[in-house]
């Protein structure tokens, strides 16, 4: 529900013999054919569109008005739902069809270097943000930034086929993703751009720095994107960084000149200078989480509870126990993992720093 921070359960009712559920009961045998057919995933998005609810309005409206004609309104209806998942199945194809492989190009996909890319980013990443690796035989043990760990981690095929208990990391795992979507747009020891802005006034001049604060734990994350002006005489001025922004985008620029001195000293005054003005917009991010996760508690701790009510009914005592004791097994995995996540980890990703000075900007 929007703009409801509690926890919402909805509950469908339908009454035996009515119309609804001869609808209910039709649709069930239909869909399910669509389901063997596709895949629940495939067509539980369409099922979940808008468009679907369209669909289903229309159903029950023609039902109540031509009760005798519901077999071929629920066909008609289904129809026109396996229409739809047909289509998203196509459109979400990434290789599209499929072609023979030619011997040369497979052995460079075989040989090609980006699984050791992968490594090197993730061991100097983790290394650079207070985590730590330590490299043995079976592969790597990782302490991720925020205290995650993974214990023999590898980034080869032929690593995984040699110790297959291993982790294999890809670019599908999480925490390579989460890397990946915060990489720097500007580096420690790149030029600082001049340019000069004719609509601001002669006594600015200084650095415009462009930034992004992110705040993430595991299959979470918020930032948000704030600038600031640290003028030559060390004042922050967060208006006229408004103005520059401004400038920026209504106006042709060209660059005049790059500083190549000590770029990497100005970018960390720039990032002492965020650090303080930013905690504000850490707090914001990190009093997001902190709803986030008190909603995600009270819906775990819900369904744990429906699930133990569930298992409590099965007759079968030795079912019922070992029932039991995965369900308690999951929920202190869960446990572990809420714990590890209570304090979400800021961090701040320069992407913009450049040299602001009166004059004549250039087309």
């Amino acid at each position: 529900r929007i703009g409801q921070n509690k926890a919402v359960r909805a509950i469908n009712l339908v009454l035996k013999d009515s119309v609804e559920y001869r609808i209910l009961k039709v649709l069930e045998e239909k869909l399910s054919i669509i389901f063997n057919e596709f895949g629940v995933d495939k067509t539980g998005d369409v099922l979940d569109s808008a468009e679907a609810a369209n669909i289903f309005e229309e159903l029950y409206v023609d039902a109540i008005l031509n009760p005798d004609k519901l077999e071929i309104s629920v066909d008609h209806t289904v129809n026109r739902i396996k229409t739809q998942v047909k289509q998203t199945k196509e459109s979400m194809l990434i290789l599209g069809s499929t072609k023979n492989l030619l011997p040369n190009k497979a052995e460079e996909f075989i040989y090609h270097p980006l699984p050791y890319w992968v490594e090197r980013m993730t061991i100097n990443y983790i290394r650079a943000h207070g985590g730590k690796t330590e490299k043995h035989i079976g592969g790597w043990n990782l302490r991720w930034p925020g205290s995650l760990d993974t214990i023999d981690a590898v980034f080869t095929n032929k690593e995984a086929e040699i110790n297959p208990v291993a982790k294999h990391l890809t670019l599908q795992d999480t925490n390579i993703r989460n890397l990946i979507t915060h990489l720097p747009r500007f580096v420690p020891g790149q030029f600082i751009p001049v340019i000069k802005l004719a609509n601001i006034s002669r006594s600015i001049s200084g650095f415009w720095f462009l930034c992004e604060i992110y705040v993430y734990v595991k299959d979470w994350n918020r930032r948000k994107v704030i600038s600031l002006f640290l003028h030559d005489d060390e004042r922050i001025l967060i208006p006229t960084s408004k103005k520059i922004w401004d400038e920026l985008l209504s106006e042709p620029i060209k660059v005049s000149d790059y500083i190549q001195e000590q770029p990497s000293l100005i970018l960390r005054r720039l990032m002492d200078a965020i650090e303080t003005y930013g905690e504000a917009v850490y707090e914001e991010l990190a009093e997001a989480y902190k709803e986030h996760i008190t909603w995600e508690c009270k819906r775990k701790e819900h369904l744990f509870k429906a699930r133990t009510r569930a298992i409590e009914k099965i007759g079968l005592q030795t079912v019922k126990n070992y029932r039991l004791r995965q369900l308690r097994k999951e929920m202190r995995e869960w446990e572990e993992i809420m714990e590890q996540n209570l304090q979400p980890i800021p961090d701040i990703i320069p992407l913009m720093v450049i040299r602001i000075e009166r004059g004549a900007s250039y087309g």
